[in-house]
């Protein structure tokens, strides 16, 4: 059971003789419920995904949220563990409005563009969701559980030293 009730059990795909394909399609089904066929709001806004960027025929956003960054094989990598926890980013969202989660500003740059965004972790830092801001409407970025130390440091730094969102 997770320690936060009001979280989905995370989805246990090493209980089962599945490979990634099959993985991948069950993560997306309910990608696409949570985020395509139906946008969860946050303060009032609709919170949608990035369309248009399409890879296999689904959305950058879930690849995003399904793969974790290499330095070592200068990529992104297939994680059980992010597909494992697909089902939390929508409640996690919705819990800002409910008090539940901890959701703080930054001003984000990246090659030579700048957006600002809201992280919004659970109060243990163990999980995030990066959400930019846009005219009228969030963007979903990516969503993920927070496995190393120096992340998890940093971020809660960051949250200290950043304002906190309305």
């Amino acid at each position: 059971m997770t320690a936060y009730p009001w979280l989905p059990e995370p989805l246990k795909f090493c209980d089962y003789d599945i490979d990634q394909e099959r993985i991948t399609e069950v993560a997306y089904a309910i990608f696409k419920n949570d985020f395509i066929d139906s946008c969860p709001t946050c303060s009032g806004f609709s919170v949608k995904s990035v369309r248009g960027k399409m890879e296999g025929g689904k959305e950058e956003t879930f690849w995003h949220i399904i793969k974790e960054e290499d330095k070592h094989q200068k990529g992104r990598i297939f994680k059980t563990d992010r597909c494992e926890r697909i089902n939390w980013p929508r409640p996690i969202i919705e819990g800002l409005s409910e008090g539940r989660v901890i959701c703080w500003k930054k001003l984000h740059h990246e090659k030579g563009k700048k957006e600002w965004r809201w992280l919004i972790a659970l109060d243990d830092f163990s999980y995030l969701v990066v959400l930019a801001v846009r005219k009228g409407y969030f963007l979903l970025r990516t969503a993920y559980p927070v496995t190393r130390t120096h992340t998890l440091i940093a971020l809660v730094e960051e949250c200290r030293n950043s304002d906190r969102c309305p």
